[in-house]
């Protein structure tokens, strides 16, 4: 079930009936161009998506082949992006984000995964020897950073000399021995250069929302992709 948000609170009525209307009218133009080549009622085209870069890389990037295969006319395009690229302007289509959207007007999200979340250190160092590995201050809105100042803040746990800005960063530096830090279990656990560390009971987690604009996703090639990157989460 897709929710709507309204993410900009002080934007006037007038506002936003401007922006429908723009948004519609592009997006009629955009449907014009579709229904000319062909695309606009089968699987063809291209489809962007954003998200995440260690969703981008370890999740969705080895399960391309297959869907692929099923969509000979289907062109995907990723996008691995800290930012969160706007869906209403069009610099993508589907978005795949770490968050329950507040921020996009109009756009339909819908949650379709909890990701759980634990420490995890290297396998070649002792556990109690390793420091916390810190977000950099640009990320410290991140549940994770929180989630660490909390410890520290109990147990004066020191920290490591490294910060990062991504779990893609973040997983490389704690295979490398640097330091510990909270990574998606899903993400760590078939690895064999990493070991979890905290107690596996811990409720550490995430929600993973799937975002689209409305017109979008009537499109038969948005369509397929939002199904296929709802299956592989599934919850």
């Amino acid at each position: 079930m897709f929710e709507r948000y309204e993410g900009h609170l002080l934007a006037t009525e007038a506002g936003v009936e401007m922006v429908s209307r723009a948004e519609k009218i592009e997006f009629e133009i955009q449907a014009a161009g579709d229904s000319i080549a062909g695309t606009d009622g089968k699987v063809a085209g291209n489809v962007r998506i954003t998200s995440v870069a260690w969703i981008i890389n370890r999740v969705l990037a080895p399960l391309l082949p297959e869907f692929l295969a099923l969509h000979r006319n289907l062109h995907v395009e990723m996008n691995a992006d800290t930012a969160d690229l706007s869906l209403m302007r069009r610099e993508a289509d589907i978005a795949l984000r770490l968050t329950r959207p507040r921020k996009e007007m109009r756009a339909l999200a819908k949650r379709i995964a909890t990701i759980g979340y634990g420490v995890f250190a290297s396998r070649h160092v002792a556990p109690e020897s390793v420091a916390w590995i810190m977000y950099s201050e640009s990320m410290r809105f991140l549940p994770q950073s929180n989630w660490i100042s909390e410890i520290i803040g109990r147990d004066e746990t020191k920290l490591s000399q490294v910060r990062v800005n991504d779990a893609e960063t973040l997983l490389q530096v704690i295979k490398a021995g640097v330091g510990k830090s909270f990574l998606p279990i899903s993400l760590c656990e078939r690895d064999p250069e990493l070991v979890r560390i905290d107690d596996a009971s811990s409720a550490w987690q995430r929600e993973l929302w799937m975002m689209v604009h409305p017109e979008q996703r009537k499109l038969a090639r948005v369509h397929a992709t939002m199904k296929w990157l709802a299956g592989n989460f599934g919850e």
